[in-house]
């Protein structure tokens, strides 16, 4: 009989990551808050988002990377449109024969993983990264978004000090 994979947890217990106190104050804080448990961890300082995506891919059997040390040519971020991997924060990393890899931050996201092999009409094959540094990468490669840019010119605005209440009297 194979022996049960350790979950992520237990691979930081054992790694001396984070004490089982520790893990019982974000089990807290998850539940209380709703968000998830590897987000507790690094909202209380316990954990890296680092740390816990290694242990995650230990977890899953998969590999686990540093995106932001990563140059993806121009031909493989062209197989997966820019909407799609930045709603979904997933972006291809290379091909290995017929398989594009791609590089997600949730293993357990089952409803992503089959839409990308529907888009990609090709087998995928999965690593890790943390989200954020998915969404550096996208931000990277496919270029920033109206969004941000937005966001900087509003905050650029703002940061002149120009005060657009005052108007002129016409009457």
């Amino acid at each position: 009989m194979a022996a049960k994979r350790k979950d992520f947890i237990d691979i930081l217990i054992q790694q001396g990551v984070i004490s089982l106190d520790q893990v019982s104050e974000a089990q807290e804080m998850a539940q209380s808050t709703g968000m998830k448990l590897q987000q507790a961890l690094e909202t209380l300082g316990y954990a890296d988002s680092e740390e816990i995506t290694t242990a995650i891919a230990r977890e899953h059997g998969i590999e686990s990377i540093n995106i932001r040390n990563e140059t993806i040519p121009p031909a493989i971020i062209e197989m997966l449109p820019e909407s799609v991997a930045r709603e979904n924060c997933v972006i291809p990393l290379c091909e290995i024969g017929d398989t594009l890899q791609v590089v997600i931050s949730d293993p357990n996201d089952i409803e992503t993983i089959d839409k990308l092999r529907f888009i990609l009409n090709r087998p995928i094959d999965l690593v890790l990264a943390p989200h954020d540094h998915i969404v550096e990468s996208i931000n990277q490669h496919y270029g920033q978004t109206f969004a941000e840019s937005a966001d900087t010119l509003i905050s650029e605005m703002t940061d002149t000090a120009i005060d657009f209440t005052e108007t002129e009297d016409t009457s």
